[in-house]
């Protein structure tokens, strides 16, 4: 899919968004990496760039790389917490 069809289906609100990273990084606002889920259960990821005062919104403009089609996948991780007394 290319980034302008990608584009009109965000601005149309037929795209989901279900996981968004956000890296402040860019000395003019920011990076972010997010994964949408279109109306046939596929996964889209995109990298734009926002201005700290939104202003420029470069997935708004189109002006940004094609999505990617990706694949959701769930992993189970195992957390060890150490406390001062047993665990009952």
């Amino acid at each position: 899919m290319d980034i302008k069809t990608f584009r009109d289906l965000w601005w149309d609100d037929m795209l989901t968004s279900v996981d968004k990273d956000v890296d402040d990084a860019w000395r003019h606002g920011n990076y972010v990496n997010e994964v949408f889920v279109d109306e046939h259960g596929q996964y889209w990821q995109v990298f734009y760039q926002v201005t700290g005062d939104g202003e420029y919104n470069s997935l708004r403009e189109a002006d940004c790389d094609d999505p990617v089609r990706v694949y959701p996948h769930t992993k189970t991780v195992t957390v060890t917490e150490y406390l001062a007394t047993p665990a009952s």
